[in-house]
C-alpha cells in the first residue's frame, strides 16, 4: 500500500516490485467547520515539523521579500521538535513579524488554521502532504511547493511554486 503515486514510483524503482503489486490508498483530512472568530492580523500559516525537506529556511527568506511589499503580514510556523526548529528560531533575526508558536494543542490549531489568511507548504519531498489538505477541510487558500507528490495530491486547489527559487515562492504568496 502507498499513500500516493509518488511513492508507488518510488517504490518500484528503489525495491524493484511489480506496479500491479502495489495498491495506492490516499490518505484524508475530516472536514472541519470554519469558526468565525474576529480576525487577527494577515498571517501566512506552516504547520508541521522543521526538517531540512521542510524547506523553512527557504521560506523565510521568501517571506523576508514579501514584507518588502506588504507591511502588515506575519508568518506563523506551528511546530516542534528538538533539533531543526531551536537551530531555525537561532537563524532567524529578531522580529515580530515571524512567529514561532511551537506545539499547541488540537483546539489550538483548528484557530490558527481558521484565522490564517493563507497556508504555505515549501517542502522539497514529501510522500503525501497532509496539513496542507487540513488547511483546504478549514476554507484556507493553499500555496504549495511544485515538488515530489504535491500537485498529485492537492490538484487544482493549490496555486504551486518552484520551492527552490524564493522569489516565485514570494509572487505565488503574494
Amino acid at each position: 500500500i502507498a499513500v500516493s503515486n509518488y511513492v508507488k514510483e518510488d517504490i518500484i524503482k528503489c525495491f524493484r516490485i511489480e506496479a500491479g503489486k502495489i495498491a495506492i490508498t490516499y490518505e484524508g483530512a475530516p472536514a472541519q467547520a470554519m469558526t468565525s472568530s474576529p480576525k487577527t492580523d494577515p498571517y501566512i500559516l506552516y504547520v508541521g515539523n522543521a526538517y531540512p525537506h521542510k524547506n523553512l529556511e527557504r521560506l523565510i527568506r521568501a517571506f523576508e521579500i514579501l514584507i518588502k511589499k506588504i507591511n502588515d503580514l506575519k508568518l506563523v510556523l506551528v511546530g516542534w521538535d528538538e533539533y531543526f526548529y531551536p537551530f531555525l528560531k537561532k537563524s532567524v533575526p529578531e522580529t515580530k513579524r515571524i512567529v514561532f508558536a511551537g506545539f499547541v494543542n488540537d483546539e489550538e490549531l483548528a484557530k490558527f488554521y481558521n484565522d490564517a489568511s493563507l497556508y504555505v507548504f515549501p517542502s522539497l519531498c514529501e510522500g503525501f502532504g497532509l496539513p496542507p489538505l487540513e488547511a483546504m477541510a478549514r476554507g484556507v487558500p493553499v500555496v504549495s511547493s511544485s515538488a515530489t507528490c504535491l500537485p498529485e495530491i492537492l490538484g487544482q486547489a493549490a496555486l504551486y511554486f518552484d520551492p527552490g527559487d524564493e522569489n516565485d515562492m514570494a509572487q505565488k504568496i503574494k
